[in-house]
């Protein structure tokens, strides 16, 4: 499917700021060329570093991610587990 518009974060919640890390849930509702319209859901952890945040992993349907990095998904390699 072709994304006709860019995606648009229908809602932001911020579930829990804890001792090693912040956490938000949100949804992103993402518009195609046929009209029709997905929302995904996602996860995004940001862990506590000493002195700033130490990075971000982001978890969700693969499909959101093709959407978020669009030709650059293909050239992705999957990291070790």
């Amino acid at each position: 499917m072709e994304v006709v518009e860019r995606a648009r974060v229908a809602r932001v919640e911020v579930d829990a700021a804890g001792d090693t890390a912040l956490t938000m849930e949100f949804t992103v509702t993402v518009a195609y060329a046929d009209h029709s319209r997905r929302d995904f859901r996602a996860l995004t952890v940001f862990p506590y570093g000493e002195t700033a945040l130490r990075g971000e992993r982001i978890f969700a349907d693969v499909e959101f991610f093709r959407v978020l990095f669009g030709p650059l998904f293909a050239e992705m390699e999957p990291l070790a587990q």
